[in-house]
């Protein structure tokens, strides 16, 4: 069993600063922004990874791009799937985590 078994799934369109929040609000204090010319980006965190599915590139949708981002959690190993608009700001996720 992994240690850090948690995948955040963020389908990201619209703005860049929607995750400007919501990053930090996930425990991520910075990200550089020219990653977000790839459709995956993978961003390590306290409890796991984050996987954001830029449909900025090709709006997907959002039920399509979670599934795609499921489907790398299954691949990888993950058993916890927290799926989040990207305009969501969330409260204190060690707690959460904690549980």
């Amino acid at each position: 069993m992994r240690d850090k078994s948690i995948l955040i799934i963020i389908p990201h369109y619209g703005p860049d600063s929607h995750l400007e929040r919501l990053l930090p609000s996930l425990g991520v204090p910075s990200f550089d922004k020219s990653v977000l010319t790839s459709h995956q980006v993978i961003i390590p965190f306290a409890h796991g990874e984050i996987c954001i599915l830029n449909n900025n590139l090709e709006n997907k949708g959002f039920t399509k791009a979670c599934n795609e981002g499921i489907q790398y959690g299954l691949d990888n190993d993950f058993f916890v799937f927290w799926l989040l608009n990207n305009d969501t700001q969330v409260g204190n996720v060690g707690e959460a985590c904690r549980g």
